[in-house]
């Protein structure tokens, strides 16, 4: 969806609120959605074509350049199954 408002002409400034601070906001969740002093570290990167490239989660990243980095649980569990 990102991608498609941005290729539609749309500014990427004026569309990010939608998935970013206009949720948190909605949820109530003032430390997270913007990139402040105080707030959760969560972003994710995009590559020219909007799609992820890199996540970080509470300042650790957990996908860099397209490669998992931390692995949950249950990603562990079904990697030691292989």
């Amino acid at each position: 969806t990102l991608a498609e408002l941005v290729n539609s002409g749309m500014a990427l400034e004026d569309v990010l609120p939608f998935f970013t601070s206009n949720v948190a906001d909605l949820l109530r969740l003032t430390y997270r959605g913007r990139i402040a002093p105080g707030c959760s570290a969560d972003l994710v990167l995009l590559n020219e074509e909007c799609r992820v490239e890199s996540v970080m989660v509470a300042g650790r990243w957990h996908i860099l350049d397209g490669t998992a980095v931390i692995r949950g649980q249950f990603e562990t569990a079904q990697l030691e199954k292989n």
